[in-house]
C-alpha cells in the first residue's frame, strides 16, 4: 500500500501551498538571540557551591552581575571551548537554512560586536527583521567534563522586542517560536501569534523557562499551537500536581489539539495526536561532544521532513538523525558535516 503523501491533519488548518504563493518564506522564527559561551568544568556541583543552581538539563536565567560571576567561576574549574550564536528558536531556523529552506529571523540583538557576531552566525537566514539595539544576551553553557550533561545560564538582552498591530506575517508558512527570557515575553509573542491567518502554522518549543511557568501562563499560545516540542520533565513543569499527564489530556484531545512531539533525548522521540502515536529510537553517535542544542536541531530536523510532506514517523526520524549530526560539535559548529549526512 502506498504511504499517504500528506503528514498529519493538525488543529488549525492543513497547509496545501495554496495560501502563499510568490516570494514566501517557509519558516520565520521568533525567540531570543543570544551569544553563546561553551565551558567545559571539572564537576557542576563545584559551580552550585557557589550559589548557582545549575543541574545537569536545566536551564536558569540572571542578571549580568551574576554573569560576570558565573564566568569568573568557570574560568577558575574550566575552560572556554567555543563562542557561538545561540537561542533556541534561532538555532532550528539556522539548520533550517542550512538544509536549504528559505527562513527569516524576527528578533533583538544588542548594537555591539556581539549582536553583530550574532546575526552574521545565521548564514542564510534573512534577518531584516533583527533590531539591533543595547546590549547582546549571552547564554553560559557549561558542559561537565565527566558526563557530557550541561547546565545553561541565560541573561537576556537589554532589548525587548517591538510587535505592532501591522506587523506583517502574511508570507511565512510555518512561525516557529522558543522562549524569551524576560517577564513580558508570553504577552510579547501572542500579539505576533495574533496576526497568523487560520492557514498559517505555529510551532512551539517553550523550553525549560517557559514551561516553568505553568500551564494556565502559557493557555493562549497552546491554544493556538499547531505543534508543540517539549521534553517529558517540561510537561511536568507545565503542571506538576500531575506529574503531566493534565497537559497530556488537555492537549492531546479535541479538534484543535497540536501535534505533541515529546524529546526524549538517548531515548529517542514520540508524536502523539488525539489518540494517535508514533516513537522512533535515537540514532547512535561513538560520542558526545556537545549536546547543547540537540532539541533545537531535531525540531529542524522534524520541520524539515514535514516542509517535505513526508509523514510523521519520517519527520521523527529525520529529527533524531539531525540531532545525532549536531551532538558532534560545540555550538553550531557542528553545521559544515551537515551536508555530508544528508540522506
Amino acid at each position: 500500500m502506498t504511504k499517504p503523501a500528506y503528514v498529519f491533519p493538525i488543529g488549525h488548518a492543513d497547509y496545501n501551498g495554496e495560501e502563499i504563493m510568490g516570494d514566501y518564506i517557509e519558516v520565520t522564527g521568533f525567540g531570543a538571540l543570544n551569544l553563546d559561551y561553551v565551558y567545559e568544568v571539572a564537576d557542576l556541583e563545584l559551580i552550585r557551591n557557589e550559589g548557582f543552581e545549575l543541574y545537569p538539563g536545566g536551564e536558569i536565567s540572571g542578571t549580568p552581575d551574576d554573569a560576570a560571576a558565573l564566568h569568573r567561576l568557570c574560568e577558575e574549574h574550566g575552560r572556554l571551548l567555543a563562542r557561538s550564536g545561540g537561542g533556541s528558536a534561532a538555532n532550528t531556523i539556522t539548520v533550517l537554512a542550512a538544509l536549504g529552506h528559505k527562513t527569516a529571523f524576527i528578533g533583538s540583538a544588542g548594537d555591539d560586536a556581539e549582536g553583530e557576531f550574532i546575526v552574521e552566525s545565521m548564514k542564510g537566514v534573512d534577518c531584516a527583521r533583527v533590531v539591533h539595539s543595547g546590549i547582546s544576551g549571552q547564554c553560559i553553557v557549561l558542559i561537565d567534563s565527566m558526563t557530557r550533561d550541561r547546565a545553561l545560564f541565560v541573561v537576556p538582552g537589554s532589548a525587548v522586542p517591538e510587535i505592532s498591530p501591522n506587523f506583517d506575517l502574511s508570507g511565512t508558512k510555518i512561525l516557529h517560536m522558543s522562549s524569551l527570557a524576560i517577564e513580558e515575553g508570553p504577552q510579547i509573542q501572542e500579539r505576533l501569534v495574533s496576526l497568523l491567518s487560520p492557514g498559517q502554522w505555529l510551532s512551539f518549543d517553550p523550553g525549560e523557562l517557559y514551561a516553568k511557568r505553568g500551564m494556565d501562563e502559557l493557555a493562549p499560545l497552546l491554544a493556538r499551537t499547531d505543534i508543540l516540542f517539549v521534553t517529558q520533565d517540561e510537561l511536568c513543569m507545565l503542571d506538576s500536581s500531575s506529574g503531566g499527564y493534565a497537559v497530556y489530556q488537555r492537549l492531546n484531545h479535541g479538534k484543535n489539539a497540536p501535534l505533541m512531539v515529546v524529546k526524549q533525548g538517548a531515548r529517542g522521540a514520540a508524536a502523539f495526536i488525539r489518540g494517535q502515536d508514533w516513537f522512533v529510537p535515537a540514532v547512535p553517535v561513538k560520542s558526545v561532544v556537545d549536546n547543547t542544542g540537540a532539541g533545537d536541531a531535531f525540531a529542524a530536523g522534524f520541520l524539515h521532513a514535514l516542509l517535505e510532506k513526508r509523514p510523521v514517523p519520517e519527520c521523527l526520524s529525520e529529527g533524531a538523525r539531525i540531532a545525532s549530526v549536531s551532538l558532534g560539535g560545540y555550538g553550531r559548529n557542528w553545521l559544515g558535516k551537515l551536508a555530508a549526512t544528508s540522506a
